[in-house]
């Protein structure tokens, strides 16, 4: 949620101004996947609170980086919904449904099935690994019967 801008993507440094620079240094990162529906009410909180309006663009992942720093407890991500990824400098800590793949979280294994038709043409991402389900696909797609 905010819209398409550069300044509102993630991550966010997790301070007291959750800065919108694309690059820089901080002690502590948020990674948002999600939308969080409830983040117009916990910026009122947040400006209420301190005394002051956040200035720049505003998002829901921009909002949560703003509570963290708030709260000073990232455990609170375990009562929102999204996945959550908090970077700091000692440790990483994973929030939220995840699903693994080949040793790795992921917030949704759709990558692995979603295929483009363009021109009858069929395109994967880089590192995919053809399976029986691609060649059905395939099979379907270019008319063959299986």
């Amino acid at each position: 949620m905010g819209g398409v801008n550069p300044r509102l993507c993630h991550p966010f440094p997790v301070d007291r101004g959750a800065k919108t620079k694309l690059s820089g240094t901080t002690k502590t990162l948020l990674f948002h996947n999600g939308t969080w529906r409830s983040h117009a009410s916990a910026l009122e909180y947040l400006e209420r609170e301190q005394e002051r309006k956040i200035a720049g663009p505003i998002s829901d992942s921009r909002v949560l980086a703003l509570l963290l720093a708030h709260t000073r407890n990232p455990d609170i991500l375990e009562q929102i919904e999204g996945r959550f990824v908090v970077f700091g400098h000692k440790e990483t800590r994973v929030y939220g449904s995840w699903q693994e793949w080949e040793g790795m979280r992921c917030s949704n294994l759709a990558f692995r099935y979603e295929m483009e038709r363009e021109d009858h043409r069929v395109r994967w991402g880089v590192g995919r690994r053809k399976s029986l389900h691609d060649q059905v696909s395939l099979d379907l797609w270019e008319g063959r019967q299986s």
